[in-house]
């Protein structure tokens, strides 16, 4: 709960004491080193994860976890071992082949082994788009619903409506654009805290019906929305965030799927903070090819749908501001 919460050191300390009681569970390092890495406590996580991997060597995805954290060259051990996994990859799970590919490829490209790299980086996304559902018409509908509900009249009409809190800082990018980087060198100031992807405004947007039985949801719930309705979102979601860093003055919220919600959190939280950013379009399918996540349509329906943030910016000057501040 501490670490869904988003109290990292918090959650840390607590994983630590686990390992102290226990320390031949592999999952536990696993773990903390997950912790450290969303921390930015690189050789730390490291560590963890070289462990996670001593006690159970058979585990692909202590490979996957230590290999974004470390750079490789020739002769290390954990390359050798994941080549013996490889060489019996067929045994494996199918999430297993996925992850291992992924890590040879990244392995592969810090030594310079680019063909081999490239090769299992593609085998890795082949296996992994037969996991992935996804409607593309659908999501191009979904797309324009949110383009049309969210014009400068709407944005007129409720301006001023919202919860007046500057505590919130929405770090707004593609997957792989730079928005964890952005948001460890807000998080580096002592009043700033780094929430990480926090789902809450998703969760709360969710729960935002209306019309007859609720039947109506987003984008469409959005027009009948009442000033009050909008402060209390603004409301709910600030408290949420406080909770986790009663002290600090700003708290960054990284989820990539907020650029879905820009229009709606700019009338639910008109004080709060924007940061957006991009990469060269040339850049960005090459390095969501690269990147293994669980959520790999969402690699997709972000990459067709970026085109909605400047429309929305062009919706409302304030907006805009907004957004390049």
């Amino acid at each position: 709960m501490t670490y869904q919460a988003g109290n990292l050191p918090s959650a840390i300390d607590l994983v630590r004491r686990a390992i102290a009681v226990d320390g031949t569970n592999a999952i536990y390092h696993s773990n903390l080193g997950e912790m450290c890495r969303q921390a930015g406590y690189i050789d730390d996580g490291c560590r963890a994860f070289e462990k996670a991997i001593a006690l159970q060597p058979g585990e692909v995805a202590y490979y996957g976890s230590l290999v974004q954290l470390k750079t490789f060259s020739e002769g290390d051990a954990h390359l050798a071992a994941m080549e013996g996994l490889a060489r019996e990859i067929d045994r494996l799970p199918a999430v297993a082949q996925i992850q291992l590919h992924f890590a040879l490829a990244k392995v592969y490209d810090d030594l310079g082994r680019y063909d081999e790299g490239f090769r299992h980086l593609a085998n890795g996304n082949e296996l992994k788009r037969r996991e992935i559902t996804y409607d593309e018409t659908r999501m191009h509908d979904t797309f324009e619903r949110i383009r049309a509900s969210f014009g400068r009249g709407l944005i007129d009409a409720k301006a001023g409506a919202g919860y007046p809190s500057p505590v919130p800082v929405f770090v707004v990018g593609m997957p792989r654009s730079g928005t964890t980087l952005v948001e460890q060198i807000l998080a580096s100031h002592p009043l700033v805290y780094g929430a990480g992807e926090l789902p809450d405004f998703s969760r709360l947007v969710q729960q935002l019906r209306t019309g007859p039985a609720d039947s109506i949801e987003y984008p469409e719930s959005v027009p009948p929305l009442s000033a009050d309705r909008l402060r209390d979102l603004g409301r709910s979601y600030t408290e949420g965030l406080r909770r986790r860093a009663p002290g600090a003055l700003r708290i960054t919220d990284k989820m990539p799927g907020n650029f879905m919600y820009v229009g709606l959190i700019h009338l639910a939280l008109p004080e709060a903070h924007h940061s957006r950013h991009a990469q060269p379009a040339r850049h960005l399918p090459l390095l969501l090819y690269e990147a293994l996540r669980a959520r790999t349509s969402f690699r997709v329906r972000t990459w067709r749908a970026w085109p909605l943030l400047p429309a929305l910016r062009r919706a409302d000057g304030a907006l805009a501001g907004a957004l390049a501040a």
